[in-house]
């Protein structure tokens, strides 16, 4: 775990701010931001490999069989399969924004 006890990248650190002020406080994260996975291996942004000891304990559902779902999918599944919470992801920085922007409300 010293590892966890580094300077984050700009970018990770954006993603954190953004996660910590718009997303509910549920969770209480590692110190990691995840961008991509490869089998059992999850990687930071500065190419930093963690061994993927989560589940997803945590999943939202979408209906099924939705065309603009279904492409995000699978683009999303070309960096990473399901991540579980415990962990920073900027997709879900990038849905809180979006969120915020929608709704007007923090």
């Amino acid at each position: 775990m010293r590892d966890l006890e580094r300077r984050h990248t700009e970018r990770e650190q954006q993603i954190i701010d953004v996660i910590k002020t718009k997303v509910a406080p549920n969770y209480k994260p590692l110190d990691i931001v995840v961008e991509k996975g490869e089998g059992s291996w999850v990687y930071d942004f500065a190419g930093r490999k963690y061994l993927d000891m989560f589940s997803s304990y945590s999943a939202t559902s979408f209906g099924h069989k939705n065309p603009e779902v279904q492409k995000a999918e699978k683009d999303q599944m070309g960096k990473i399969s399901i991540i579980s919470r415990a962990v920073y992801i900027e997709p879900l920085a990038q849905l809180a924004i979006r969120l915020t922007e929608l709704t007007g409300k923090d």
